[in-house]
Formats: C-alpha cells, structure tokens, sequence
C-alpha cells in the first residue's frame, strides 16, 4: 500500500510489566483496520511487525489471542471507544 510509512508497535504483553495502554492500542488499530476491509485488515495484520521487525501483528495476535477478547479497563473505555 503506497503512501504509508512503516509502523513499529512495541510488545504488548502485560506479563513484560508494560503499560495497559499498549495492549489496549493495539486492539484499538486492529478494530479501526477490520473497518477498512479484508485486504485492508490482511495488509496490516501481514505487514506490521513488532520492535522485533520478525513477528508479525497477525503472529503476535494468535499467540496473545486475549488482547482481542478484552476489553479496554474503565479508565481507558471513553479514550478507546471500548
């Protein structure tokens, strides 16, 4: 897809000690992608890796697959649109 840049979303697993906030991002991009489409959804899940540059959105999402389940904590529901 021309015209975007390359995007790096830092680990998102809670047991890393990292923020709430990133998991609750990433969910956020992914549910904001399925808006767009299929192929739109594929690209991104596909073609957006992680710091690593090796694992995949997609990769990262089977391994976690609670990200998508939850939901955002309340202190973050108006911010993420739950």
């Amino acid at each position: 897809m021309q015209g975007y840049d390359k995007i790096i979303i830092h680990p998102v697993r809670r047991s890393m000690g990292l923020n709430e906030e990133a998991w609750v991002y990433l969910r956020h991009c992914v549910l904001a992608v399925q808006k767009q489409g299929n192929e739109v959804l594929d690209d991104f899940l596909d073609h957006t890796f992680l710091y690593d540059r090796k694992t995949t959105i997609r990769n990262h999402l089977e391994s976690n697959d609670g990200i998508m389940k939850e939901k955002p904590p309340e202190s973050l529901m108006s911010r993420y649109n739950g």
